[in-house]
């Protein structure tokens, strides 16, 4: 358990440090990158997974990274993410982390410019967020384990800091769609 709480901590790190311009810019180096990429193993522990994941994505938003990614061969790693089944990611307390991996895999994907690689796999416009709860056949024993995962590995889709806010682009995409949605239910 020592190991792994040790890896879970350095990963939380790692994303955290990722919102730091200069950390990112100097974890988008080539030689760093292919570190990173390397760690990727669909049969890692699907938290840890998650976390190193979300970082690369915050790396992966900025487009001057996108070379480096495909350089670093990002696309074979990801793609092996997300061909399980969910299950594949199912641990003794939560059946959540499935829909996260494959999730994020996905987003990274789509912010090099290989969204044609995930096809229909993943839906990136209906990932649970925290508070909403699936069927209750998917529910595992532990709620608030679960709720603890869909907190920590879901994207928030806006954040507000201060006097500042800000959105991510799969929330910016879905106002659009859910508003094009209800306006087009207007004119019905």
């Amino acid at each position: 358990c020592c190991q792994h709480c040790t890896q879970i901590l350095v990963a939380r790190l790692l994303l955290f440090l990722s919102h730091i311009r200069r950390f990112r810019a100097k974890l988008s180096e080539r030689q760093q990158l292919k570190l990173v990429v390397q760690l990727l193993e669909s049969t890692l522990e699907p938290q840890l997974l998650c976390l190193v994941l979300q970082s690369l994505a915050l790396v992966a938003l900025d487009s001057s990274t996108h070379e480096a990614f495909i350089d670093v061969q990002i696309d074979d790693a990801l793609i092996q993410m997300l061909l399980p089944s969910d299950d594949w990611y199912y641990t003794r307390h939560s059946t959540k982390f499935g829909n996260f991996v494959k999730y994020h895999a996905a987003r990274i994907l789509v912010y090099v410019g290989m969204g044609d690689r995930v096809g229909s796999r993943v839906n990136l416009f209906a990932m649970h967020e925290g508070k909403s709860s699936s069927d209750k056949k998917d529910k595992s024993p532990f709620p608030n384990e679960d709720e603890y995962i869909c907190e920590t590995c879901s994207t928030p889709r806006s954040t507000h800091t201060f006097s500042k806010s800000a959105l991510s682009v799969e929330g910016i995409l879905k106002r659009l769609l859910d508003e094009m949605i209800k306006q087009n239910q207007h004119l019905s």
